[in-house]
């Protein structure tokens, strides 16, 4: 009976670890970036055409990432600063070292990993909006 429930108990906690334990970095870096309000938040003078995200897909996926596609009703150089200014307040931080004329990054350290946010007019990756004039990818490292 004792050898029993010792085998039962070793099954169940070899279950929880394995139920528990399935979460990859892949996804904790998914959700952390969901988790950051800066991702939802909305300004004016910036419409959502459309969103696209990573997937984890295959032995080696690429880097989790969500990146939304607007059109812009405001001068560019304002959408910089409203965007800025909203992860200022969420303890972000711009990363002057990279900022260009067509592009900026915000940069955030979670003690886990870092997110940054990339901010920029130039790009295919919102090929889909043919009406696009600004992105953001949200991504995790």
């Amino acid at each position: 009976m004792r050898r029993a429930l010792r085998v039962t108990a070793g099954l169940l906690t070899a279950c929880l670890f394995f139920v528990c334990g399935c979460v990859s970095q892949w996804q904790q870096g998914m959700a952390s970036i969901r988790r950051e309000s800066i991702v939802s938040a909305t300004w004016p003078g910036l419409e959502l055409l459309g969103t696209e995200e990573t997937e984890e897909k295959g032995w080696k996926p690429e880097p989790p990432s969500i990146t939304h596609c607007y059109k812009l009703t405001i001068p560019v150089k304002e959408a910089y600063e409203k965007v800025i200014a909203t992860a200022g307040e969420d303890g972000w931080s711009e990363d002057y070292a990279v900022q260009r004329e067509t592009s900026r990054v915000v940069i955030k350290d979670t003690g886990k990993g870092v997110l940054n946010v990339i901010l920029a007019t130039d790009s295919i990756t919102c090929e889909k909006y043919p009406d696009f004039t600004f992105w953001l990818t949200f991504s995790y490292r």
